[in-house]
Formats: C-alpha cells, sequence, structure tokens
C-alpha cells in the first residue's frame, strides 16, 4: 500500500520570536513548529476552518437523491457566507492561491507567516493549520507471476452466477488516478466532465503516471480477469500530482468533488462507493481527525467511504487516520492461506472502541491491471492493504447491484456478520470481524429484506423427483434518475441484466415493488397477459396504487401457463415504464431410472460414476478418489438451521441440478441445470451436483465452506483408464 509522509516546508530566513503569542487552540501543532523558523513575510500554506457549522442530520428523512442536493446546497451556502469577509481581509494583505474547501467550511490559502496569529484570534475562526504535503511511494510489485485466487476467495463468482456485476452502480477511487488506455478499464468509464477531477492539472480525461491508481480500480472494475464488479461504472479523483505528492487542501478538494461532481446540487451524480487506499503513515497509532468532516458527510450523503488499513504492522495500535475513523470502513490484508498479512495494520483504534479492521480481504500477491503505456492489455502482481480495501468496494458494489434500495450500513452490516471468522474466535484487532464472503452477506440480505413465506404444496407434479411449485421472491426497485425512471431486480431466478424472472411451470411468485426514492405520482403493477395480480402482506388492491413515494407493495402471482409476461410500472394517470418481464418455463420430463440423471441430451441421460453425501453444517475432511472422465453425484445438505452456507469447489465446475426456487439461476434455454463454482443452501434445503472431470486436469482440488473451517473435501483425480474407482469417503 502507498502511504502519506507529512513533508513539512520549512524557511531559513529571519524567522518569529519564540515568544510570539499565538492561540495554541486556534493554531496547530506542526504549523507553530513551522513558523518558528519562517520569515515573517514568507508566505506559507494554511487551511483556515470556520466555526459556523450545519447539522446536516436533519436531512436524513429524505431520499438520497434530495438528501444529496439538500446537504450540498445548505454546506456552499454556509460557505459562501463565512468566507467572503476573511477573502478580502487577507488578498489584501499579500494572501494567495485561495482554495474553498465548502465540504468542511474551510478555506486554503498561501499567506504571510505573519498573519497566524492575527487570523487565529478573528471571531467565527475554528483553527488555523499548516496545508502540509503527503508523499506517495511507488506502487509495490511482486517478482512472481500473478495468480488469479482472490475473487473465488471472497465469494464474487457466486453472484456473477446469478447475473449480478455491479450494474447500476458508480464507484470512485481517490487515487494517483486511473490509465484511461487499458483495455479493461476504458469501456466502463461513466465518461463526460463530472466523472474525473484531477486536482492539479485539470486533464480532461483520465490518466496515471505512478499505476497504484489503475491497479486499485482493476480490481473493482476491471473487465478482464482482475475485477470483482466489472459491470460498475467508474469514476475517479486524481489527487497525488505528477511527482506523487498532494496537499491536505488537495484530499479536501477530492472528498468535495465526490459529493457534487458537475458542481450542480439539482442532479445527482455523485458515486455510491468511494475507495481510499491511502493513509497518514507517520501518524500511526494516533487518531488525527482532518478528514472526519469530510467522511462523515460523505456517509450522511449515502456514499460508502472504504479505507486501506495500513501497511504499519504487525504491532498492536499500528493504525492510522482516516482508516482508524469510527466513520470509515477499514480493511486489513491476507494472504493465499488466510493468515493475516505481517504488514496489515492492526487495532485498537485511538479513535473509537469498535473493532478495527472492520474486515480483512486478500492483499498478498494480487493480479491486477497495470500501466498500459498506451493501451496494452498489461496486468501486475502487486501486496499490500492497498489492494484489499477494493474487494470491499467491489464486494459493496455487487451487494448494491442486488439490493438497490438497501442502505450503505446495511451492506456493511451485512459483510461483518457473515464473514468467515479468522484468527481467534470472534472479532479480534487482526482480522476484525473476518474474511469478507460476498455471496453468504448477498444471502443474508436477501433472507432479510423479503422472507419468502414457506413453500406449502411440495408437490412433484411429473413424478420426477423434482419439487416444481417452490416460491419464488424477488424484489422490484423503482429508481428515479431525475426523471429517468429505471427499475432494479435482486432476489430468487432473476437476472438482472436482462430484467428476466424465470419460473418454472408450477412456481409461485411473491414480488416485492418498492419505491424508495420517490416517484412524483404513485405506482402499481401490471402483469400483460395475467389478470390481475394479488395483493398479500401488506398494501391495498392494485387499483388503489399505493406504492406512492418510499412506499412498498407485495403481489402474488401463479401463473401456470408457460410464456412470458411483462411487467409494467404504471401511474393513475395512465403513464407505463418497462419494469421487468417473466419468463414461465415448462416443467421438463426428467426422467431418474436407477443411477442416470437427465441432462435433456439427446441421448436423454447422462450417467455418473461416484456419489458422496456432504452435509454443509459438519467437519468433513475426506478424499474422493476419482478418474479423469468420471462424473461425481454430491448430495448436498445443510440441516442447520442458523442461515445460509456456501460450498464453493477450488478449480472445477460443479453442475447444480435445480431443485428449488434458489437454484434456479438463470438456466440456459429450456434445461434445469447450470454450472457454477458455489452453490449455497439455506437451512433445511438439499440439492445435488455434479462434477464432471472430463476436462479436469488431473490433480488434487477442494471443497470447502465460507466459514473455511469445513468441511475441507478432496477431490483426488487420477489421469484416465479403463477401471471404474469408487469413492473412499462414502458412506
Amino acid at each position: 500500500m502507498w502511504l502519506a509522509r507529512m513533508s513539512i516546508l520549512c524557511g531559513a530566513l529571519s524567522v518569529l520570536p519564540s515568544t510570539t503569542a499565538l492561540h495554541a487552540q486556534q493554531v496547530s501543532p506542526q504549523l507553530q513548529a513551522v513558523l518558528q523558523n519562517t520569515a515573517h513575510d514568507e508566505k506559507v500554506p494554511v487551511i483556515i476552518t470556520f466555526t459556523d457549522r450545519v447539522d446536516i442530520s436533519r436531512f436524513s428523512g429524505h431520499s438520497k437523491r434530495l438528501r444529496r442536493q439538500l446537504i450540498s446546497e445548505s454546506l456552499r451556502t454556509r460557505a459562501l457566507r463565512t468566507r467572503k469577509p476573511l477573502r478580502k481581509f487577507l488578498r489584501d494583505r499579500g494572501a494567495t492561491r485561495f482554495k474553498s474547501l465548502w465540504l468542511v467550511n474551510a478555506l486554503a490559502v498561501e499567506m504571510p507567516a505573519r498573519l497566524a496569529d492575527r487570523v487565529a484570534r478573528l471571531p467565527g475562526i475554528a483553527k488555523v493549520s499548516l496545508d502540509y504535503t503527503l508523499q506517495l511511494p511507488p506502487a509495490e510489485y511482486n517478482d512472481t507471476p500473478a495468480v488469479q485466487w482472490n475473487l473465488e476467495m471472497i465469494g464474487a463468482p457466486a453472484l456473477w452466477d446469478i447475473g449480478l456485476t455491479g450494474q447500476g452502480v458508480v464507484v470512485a477511487t481517490m487515487d494517483s488516478g486511473v490509465d484511461i488506455d487499458h483495455p479493461d478499464l476504458k469501456d466502463n468509464w461513466r465518461g463526460g466532465s463530472n466523472s474525473w477531477y484531477d486536482v492539479h492539472t485539470q486533464t480532461d480525461v483520465p490518466c496515471d503516471t505512478n499505476g497504484h491508481g489503475t491497479q486499485v480500480m482493476g480490481i473493482i472494475a476491471g473487465t478482464g480477469p482482475t475485477g470483482i464488479a466489472p459491470g460498475v461504472r467508474w469514476i475517479a479523483v486524481r489527487v497525488f500530482d505528477e511527482v506523487n505528492k498532494a496537499a491536505v487542501s488537495d484530499i479536501h478538494l477530492g472528498f468535495q468533488w465526490l459529493l457534487d461532481p458537475d458542481g450542480d446540487p439539482n442532479t445527482d451524480d455523485a458515486p455510491d462507493i468511494v475507495n481510499n487506499s491511502w493513509n497518514l503513515r507517520e501518524t500511526a497509532g494516533e487518531c488525527i481527525d482532518e478528514f472526519a468532516d469530510d467522511i462523515g458527510t460523505l456517509k450522511a450523503a449515502g456514499i460508502a467511504v472504504i479505507f486501506a488499513a495500513g501497511n504499519e504492522g504487525p504491532s498492536p495500535g499500528s493504525c492510522s487516520s482516516p482508516a482508524n475513523y469510527a466513520g470509515s470502513f477499514s480493511v486489513g490484508a491476507v494472504n493465499a492461506n488466510l493468515q493475516i498479512a505481517l504488514y496489515s495494520s492492526r487495532g485498537p483504534s485511538p479513535c473509537h472502541n469498535d473493532i478495527f479492521p472492520n474486515l480483512v480481504a486478500p492483499g498478498t500477491n494480487i493480479a491486477t491491471t497495470d500501466l498500459s503505456f498506451g493501451g496494452a492489455n498489461n496486468y501486475a502482481s502487486v501486496n499490500g492493504t492497498s489492494y484489499a480495501a477494493p474487494h470491499a468496494a467491489g464486494a459493496l458494489a455487487l451487494l448494491l447491484s442486488a439490493f438497490p434500495q438497501a442502505t450503505i450500513e446495511d451492506l456493511q452490516s451485512a459483510l461483518r456478520h457473515t464473514a468467515g471468522d479468522l484468527g481467534a474466535q470472534g472479532p479480534d484487532y487482526d482480522y476484525g470481524h473476518g474474511l469478507i464472503d460476498v455471496a453468504a452477506a448477498c444471502n443474508s440480505l436477501h433472507a432479510a429484506q423479503f422472507q419468502c413465506p414457506p413453500d406449502t404444496d411440495q408437490t412433484d407434479t411429473d413424478g420426477n423427483g423434482i419439487t416444481d411449485d417452490d416460491n419464488v421472491c424477488v424484489n422490484l426497485t423503482a429508481r428515479n434518475n431525475n426523471g429517468d425512471y429505471s427499475f432494479q431486480l435482486s432476489g430468487d431466478s432473476t437476472d438482472p441484466n436482462s430484467s428476466l424472472i424465470r419460473l418454472r411451470q408450477g412456481q409461485k411468485l411473491y414480488l416485492a415493488f418498492s419505491n424508495p426514492e420517490g416517484f412524483p405520482e404513485p405506482l402499481g403493477i401490471e402483469c400483460l397477459g395475467y389478470s390481475p395480480a394479488t395483493p398479500v402482506f401488506s398494501g391495498s388492491p392494485l387499483s388503489s396504487f399505493a406504492v406512492a413515494p418510499a412506499g412498498q407493495f407485495t403481489y402474488y402471482y401463479n401463473i401456470n401457463q408457460p410464456g412470458t409476461y411483462p411487467l409494467l410500472a404504471a401511474s393513475e394517470t395512465g403513464k407505463a415504464y418497462p419494469a421487468a418481464q417473466i419468463r414461465v418455463d415448462p416443467i421438463q420430463n426428467l426422467s431418474l431410472p436407477g443411477d442416470k440423471y437427465a441432462y435433456n441430451d439427446a441421448d436423454g441421460s447422462t450417467h455418473y460414476d461416484l456419489e458422496h453425501s456432504l452435509a454443509l453444517d459438519t467437519d468433513n475432511d475426506c478424499t474422493i478418489t476419482a478418474q479423469q472422465g468420471q462424473k461425481i453425484l454430491l448430495r448436498i445438505s445443510n440441516p442447520s438451521s442458523s442461515g445460509y452456507r456456501t460450498l464453493r469447489a477450488l478449480g472445477m465446475p460443479m453442475t447444480v441440478i435445480a431443485k428449488g426456487a434458489r437454484l434456479l439461476r438463470a438456466p440456459d434455454g429450456a434445461r434445469l441445470y447450470y454450472q457454477t463454482c458455489s452453490v449455497t443452501l439455506g437451512g433445511g434445503q438439499s440439492t445435488d451436483v455434479i462434477i464432471d472431470t472430463t476436462d479436469v486436469p488431473p490433480g488434487t482440488y477442494f471443497l470447502y465452506t465460507h466459514h473455511f473451517t469445513g468441511p475441507t473435501t478432496e477431490i483426488q483425480i487420477a489421469p484416465s483408464a479403463l477401471t471404474r474407482m469408487f469413492d473412499s469417503c462414502r458412506d
């Protein structure tokens, strides 16, 4: 991780007498030290902070879009009112290089040293501090080739399998910039003047001369092999200049731009998530609150603020600001063996009594995008908590694409509560709450936000051994983007990319329609070709259009005829907006003779060779031995009542036989099968998967749960042979 280093600018001409009366409370210690060795008329970069504050908590009850508008307008108005008299006072006395920091009600300026005490004594001045410089060290590279292991470890592929890639989410970085020429990053830049801010040279398009920012963004948003959320749109702030330096005021300007990138409070173009892979290195163990107001304001506006924990470990209390603020979401680093990296900063934090870091994520030998030098597809292997933090940013983007109505606090809480516990039992100051498991967090959010009613029929229409009327529960969220209305799907059997809800004939659909941002008029749902929708749980009949701003309404569908049924969001005045489609697939006539499972292939079925039962709530350290070309049937169950558990396969795909709504994930055509590297089951659920070893190289592979404590099952695949080998773990 690159970390900030304070560089104090000192002069050596005539100096202020040591007996000069300075307001100790208003003049920062760093500035006092500089003034002791600075000529009276020599200019010093300072930040002057005013006492006048705005209580932005009063906007908390508004929608996110309106909340951001009101916060931005009130902060600008306050700053304009307080700074105008002081600007004239300073300009008349030789001050130059003014920067308005309206986000924190401050003014950055270069002024003669002799004015510091006088300004500190003025009414309405909270403090005068040094606008010191932060140094960005070069990016840290590995000599070893990059190995792609980190994305699977945090569970990202499980969400890709169901169509969640971060679509509809905007992620920002404050860093050394981004190389817009890299093929993996150029296509999902949001574009326009409100998507790039170079504090120093005011370039029009993203650039990066260091590489660090490009590496961070590649982990979050790369569309190639490195990105966790390749479907996001990214924007960026370049706060470090061509020689890798930034003043404190530059960082404030970056945070300020992120709240309102286009400078128009009436348009909501702020990001959803901001990644910060930097810290004040030389303040490890201290609480330096310089950026606390910036971060607090962004959080109040519904923006997640992620920070790398720091590279000052392994001593206890080695965390640095701003990562150690209560408002920061801090991320430490682990290696491929799930061991905390030696360099990863540790808690406790001097700023609060909660756990530091919040979480850990992969941070050693991480493959990511590197400077392209004009468009080459370059990659690098890097180390540091700088590269652990973007795993959290990418994970939040995946969750937000699934649950656009959720608050940032909801998403971060889900990541903490579902993290895989590492180190000492329970949260600790090395691993925090544990390793990010975005798949488990997604399941937790779905269960919390929409309690799907239990299936009471348990019927098997065609006698194929598959219950075909399981309940499917889906969230449909309206999004009002300044009059451009869109709708986001999440939940069982959904494909957010195509706005498609996939059902099997006989399944029941519970559709929760919510309108968190507020439309100008209430909306209801109409399903073309199927009449009418039946309201359940809450609300009132469809004709009342009960989904007014901030409202929610749940519909129940039981569509028995195969086909495609468009869903429209309709208003009382007759306006209609395409919202989604329901596709009902016919039940397949699957046969299960003996040891065969139907694949809907030309011959009607496919044999499996080995069979093994695997319970996800118990340890299972046995070995399954197979030969290349054989098929292994795993009967997976989750007897636990404590919630969802995820089984992952390293290095080989599993073909899931769809049993139950939660396992019907965007099948190919009419098939009831899909391939994945992970399967998630709720308490009491079970399913079967087939591992076809035909295209899997000989070797040893592993199955494990998201808690990494068990079951850990080895699958040893020997070279192909004619003799059949049986499961050494067979019950």
